[in-house]
């Protein structure tokens, strides 16, 4: 895979169509060039796929349309897509994640941030009383079997049970709000993320499927749906 970064930022990119199979056409979805597909069954009913792509944060986002215009229900399953990324040198699979398995490293992920900003509370509170003072100072004394002189130091430490109170509430605070940013965010993926789904006839579903955020200048997506694998072809552009 191929890495493009530009100085000081993370880059964005996106899919754009590079060739159109017979049958395919490109759309517009969100300001995106997407390309669409549809498979006659009669005249009058079919089924089609949409697809656009683009990178955010760690992972390459597809978008998908389903739509099923005809009077039998097609499973959509959107584990079985395969993304295949392109360079000159090499054709490698990109992982394709589904939606359980990506929430649970997600899931994971939270929690190991959890209990590491927990730790570093604790010790944040733990040192917030605390005082510690020094003194120094010298010595002179002298008797009728001579003199003798020296000095002398000394540390107290003490503790202000308020302050510490007063960190571990606001660390208490962060970690509440760390913890329900976590549960929005997955309540979030759980909402776009597709998964297996047996569409019925006349509907249609939309959302997305992540993979890892391998660059590559080309990639061909194939998207299985019913009798049919939808096969697109992108180049990936920088925005």
């Amino acid at each position: 895979a191929m890495e493009f970064t530009r100085t000081g930022c993370v880059s964005f990119y996106y899919l754009s169509p590079r060739t159109l199979s017979e049958g395919q056409e490109i759309v517009y979805v969100d300001g995106y060039e997407a390309i669409t597909e549809k498979v006659y069954v009669a005249e009058d009913a079919g089924f089609a796929v949409n697809i656009f792509g683009y990178t955010a944060n760690t992972v390459l986002v597809l978008q998908l349309f389903y739509g099923n215009n005809t009077d039998q229900a097609i499973n959509v399953l959107p584990d079985q897509i395969t993304v295949k990324g392109v360079s000159e040198t090499e054709t490698a699979l990109v992982k394709v994640w589904e939606a359980n398995e990506y929430i649970r490293k997600v899931k994971q992920q939270q929690n190991t941030a959890l209990i590491l900003q927990a730790v570093s509370g604790a010790l944040e509170a733990s040192q917030a009383g605390k005082s510690t003072t020094s003194s120094y100072g010298s010595y002179y004394d002298s008797t009728s079997y001579g003199s003798y002189r020296g000095t002398y130091s000394g540390h107290s430490t003490t503790y202000d049970s308020s302050k510490v109170a007063e960190a571990t509430a606001r660390n208490t605070a962060n970690l509440a709000a760390q913890a329900k940013a976590n549960e929005n965010n997955l309540a979030y993926l759980n909402a776009v993320l597709l998964k297996r789904t047996t569409l019925i006839a006349e509907s249609y579903m939309a959302g997305a499927v992540y993979c890892d955020r391998e660059l590559f200048p080309q990639y061909e997506i194939t998207v299985p749906f019913g009798d049919r694998l939808f096969v697109f072809s992108f180049q990936l552009m920088e925005e």
